[in-house]
């Protein structure tokens, strides 16, 4: 449940900052094809899946894809961090040097 609110406000977010073409990347298979199912979701977090398809459906083009999270170290770092920041932050040039490392090694 926390990985589709999480992309719940991922996508509100970027759907206010105007972003068009892009790729979620998540690690659960389960939300993933959640996400990428035409039928109606009756899950219990079905109600979720339905703000972000409508969400996601509101920007220019969105995919939804699984990434093992042994290959996504920088949303994990992210993640991880975001428990101990009780404030919103965000960088949209540079990445933040906490992840500088990690950022490289998910590029190799």
């Amino acid at each position: 449940m926390a990985e589709v609110m999480g992309m719940r406000e991922v996508l509100s977010w970027l759907k206010s900052i105007n972003v068009g073409k892009l790729i979620v990347e998540a690690d659960s298979q389960l939300v993933v094809n959640a996400m990428n199912r035409a039928e109606p979701d009756f899950s219990s977090f079905g109600l979720v899946i339905d703000d972000c398809k409508l969400l996601a459906d509101s920007l220019k083009q969105c995919k939804v894809v699984f990434a093992r999270r042994s290959t996504n170290g920088v949303a994990h770092c992210l993640a991880r961090t975001a428990i101990s920041v009780s404030d919103r932050e965000c960088w949209m040039s540079v990445p933040p040097p906490f992840i500088s490392d990690v950022l490289l090694n998910d590029l190799i």
